[in-house]
């Protein structure tokens, strides 16, 4: 199940043969977190707020200019074709000369100054409103974003304490325990018990290694910058093929 959800996510088609997966890439968020909050401008939820908030805006300078007289010049060049024989002028000519047409209109919004204005108020507190849905989700993302880099931060740690220091001192106890067992020195129940804590750690890594997994998941899904973790994903349209 977890591999055909694998698939979808990365592009495959379903009922694929899946081979091997690939052992998670070694990568680090960093240590400064600035570079993770900067990218978080570039959130496209946030971008879709600010092009709704100045729309509305838009909307609202422009029924507010419906409450001014309004100019409306036009002006058209016609060519017109010449006429048929049987239709020629008096002197015999068939020739038409082209037309210049200029219009100039007023509009005046006598009785609608009052709609306008309601109408200008509401998109001016539509635009108001979207203004402060997207500070608030552009806090919830630096929240998220700082979070995640904080688990991610505390995962590289926590891993690499356990990988580097306490795996490698209960292998060796592990060892020395099943040596001192083969010349008589240790009994069994003993030495289970310290391979049960060299198992216990390793499990305890794997565990470590999942949730740095998830924070930098998590990390990856609010910026879309695999870059910033050193990492190239791979392109969904060319794995359908």
């Amino acid at each position: 199940a977890a591999r055909a959800r694998l698939a979808t996510v990365s592009g495959f088609a379903t009922g694929r043969a899946y081979g091997p997966l690939d052992s998670i890439p070694a990568v680090s968020v960093g240590g400064d977190l600035d570079p993770w909050r900067n990218v978080v401008a570039e959130h496209p939820g946030l971008a879709e707020r600010i092009a709704s908030e100045q729309s509305y805006y838009l909307a609202a300078r422009a029924a507010r200019r419906q409450q001014w007289p309004d100019l409306d010049v036009r002006a058209s060049y016609g060519f017109r074709a010449d006429l048929a024989p049987e239709y020629a002028t008096a002197h015999g000519s068939t020739v038409q000369e082209n037309m210049i047409t200029a219009t100039v209109a007023f509009s005046l919004p006598l009785f609608s100054g009052g709609r306008e204005q309601a109408e200008a108020r509401a998109m001016e507190a539509m635009a108001r409103t979207e203004e402060y849905e997207r500070a608030q989700m552009e806090l919830e993302l630096l929240e998220m974003v700082e979070a995640a880099h904080a688990r991610a931060r505390a995962g590289e740690r926590i891993v690499g304490l356990l990988a580097d220091t306490v795996l490698v001192m209960r292998e060796r106890a592990l060892a020395a325990a099943w040596s001192a067992y083969s010349s008589g020195g240790a009994d069994l129940a003993s030495t289970l018990a310290t391979a049960h804590d060299y198992y216990e750690s390793a499990l305890e890594i794997a565990d470590a290694r999942y949730e740095l997994a998830m924070a930098q998941a998590e990390l990856l899904s609010l910026t879309a910058r695999p870059e910033m973790l050193g990492v190239t994903l791979p392109d969904p349209t060319s794995r359908r093929k």
